[in-house]
């Protein structure tokens, strides 16, 4: 079905993205939608409606034209996909759209949205669907992923398969310089000169973790020798991965993390997921995660 309203919220439908990862973070945002007025005729209260949406599944709504059209154009684009949460817009008298992330009574929400699910034939790992620290404008990439307390993973409940992972702060310890000269000092009396170096050049990480956002790690199974979540995360606990280092400096200094994860079909498929989110980790913060150096 086709509305005389759908070219106005498609020519809006930029705005209303950047609109929805602001109310994420500020609780509520008011988009000023006075000029679609020019695409039809109504009395100022006969504007006003309002659209309930988790996913593409509309929730609860005004049975109005504009309203519809609303709709059909967040599914049509997939405004609201990749996030977890649920929605209201609101049309006000005044032309205004408010739109505010609302919690919906867990009976309503689409089955996808339980918290936790456990792995088949990995009956020793739960994970959950979201990850429990801090929320973050860039929440919206990893929505498909899997996440538990990094220390607490044992390798045979992760799975076999290529993928992407994540390493997400829940809560914050000693500050990143306190964390830097602490992890140091055990090697305090080390003459292990190369080992040394090695370790600082690496450590010095830390010193980028801040409180702007929690991921601060972005990875890929991208090894040659059976590439898989479960085998990568057995390099990050010693084996092989940059990321040790400063992982171990931040849990020492009481740091909790989370450890997510998404597996692809192929090695070249999660490289190719890990280049696309780290381009867009980029555009929403303008760098790269903290212990990520390209």
């Amino acid at each position: 079905m086709v509305s005389k309203y759908d070219a106005y919220w498609l020519s809006k439908i930029e705005e209303i993205k950047q609109a929805v990862r602001k109310a994420i973070q500020e609780g509520r945002v008011i988009l000023d939608i006075a000029s679609i007025k020019s695409f039809g005729r109504r009395k100022p209260e006969s504007w006003y409606g309002f659209t309930v949406i988790c996913g593409n599944r509309i929730v609860k709504s005004s049975d109005m034209a504009h309203v519809k059209s609303l709709q059909r154009m967040l599914a049509e684009n997939n405004v609201l996909l990749p996030y977890e949460g649920c929605f209201k817009f609101t049309i006000t008298r005044n032309l205004e759209l408010i739109i505010q992330p609302v919690n919906v009574r867990e009976d309503m929400r689409p089955r996808s949205e339980v918290n936790v699910i456990r792995l088949r034939s990995q009956p020793e790992g739960d994970f959950s669907r979201r990850p429990l620290g801090p929320r973050c404008i860039c929440d919206y990439l990893f929505t498909d992923f899997l996440w538990r307390d990094l220390e607490s993973i044992h390798p045979s409940t992760l799975p076999n398969r290529p993928g992407v992972y994540v390493i997400r702060v829940r809560r914050a310890g000693d500050a990143p310089v306190e964390a830097y000269k602490g992890f140091l000092k055990l090697f305090e009396n080390l003459k292990w000169v190369e080992f040394k170096s090695y370790l600082e050049n690496r450590l010095a990480r830390v010193l980028n973790v801040h409180e702007a956002c929690p991921v601060i790690c972005i990875g890929a199974t991208t090894g040659s020798r059976n590439p898989s979540i479960r085998s990568r995360y057995r390099d990050l606990a010693g084996r092989r991965h940059t990321a040790l280092y400063p992982v171990l400096a931040l849990l020492l200094a009481g740091w909790k993390l989370d450890y997510g994860f998404k597996t692809t079909s192929s090695r070249e498929e999660a490289m190719e997921l890990e280049r696309r989110l780290k381009e867009e980790y980029i555009k929403v913060h303008g760098r790269l995660p903290a212990l990520v150096k390209e």
